[in-house]
């Protein structure tokens, strides 16, 4: 299989994948965070050379940003879960970085349509689905620390914490 570039002069094929896997204790606090997350990929991936994740999405859906929410504590303590739900929704806290603007051009256009602001139905779908899965699959940038370039981690795989059969 075809090779990629990853961090560190490492490479990674399609076929690689990074597994983090939710704790009971993040599961008991409301779900892997955002910082944990973070967390726990630098250690996984930058063996210690440094590295920053600089962004975090799900298919189309921007979950986190450096240069959106790298000040935002509240962002970094939600669970990874609900900043997705969130993502989706279009009920991000957020959206004020898109700028009055946009805002205006956005209500001037649904306006025109007519038609009420309301729910997607095909994002409370997508959210439903999401609450079944065991896991989601994220795609990550991580900043090279000697370069400062943009490299994409293998998929990130969030496998959601189970509590195991035997018990």
């Amino acid at each position: 299989a075809e090779e990629y570039r990853g961090l560190n002069g490492k490479s990674f094929t399609l076929w690689d994948r990074i597994t983090i896997k939710e704790r009971l204790k993040d599961f008991e606090k409301g779900g892997l965070t955002l910082e944990r997350l973070i967390s726990r990929l630098e250690r996984k991936v930058t063996d210690g050379s440094g590295g920053k994740i600089s962004s975090i999405s799900h298919g189309e859906y921007l979950i986190y940003a450096d240069f959106l929410h790298g000040d935002n504590d509240d962002v970094y303590a939600q669970s990874i879960w609900n900043l997705l739900k969130d993502a989706i929704s279009g009920d991000d806290e957020n959206a004020d970085f898109r700028g009055e603007e946009d805002a205006n051009l956005a209500h001037a256009a649904d306006r025109e349509q007519q038609q009420p602001i309301v729910g997607n139905q095909n994002n409370d779908e997508t959210i439903s689905e999401l609450d079944k899965q065991s896991f989601m699959t994220l795609s990550v940038f991580i900043e090279e620390p000697d370069t400062g370039e943009e490299i994409e981690l293998p998929p990130i795989r969030v496998v959601k914490w189970q509590q195991s059969s035997s018990s």
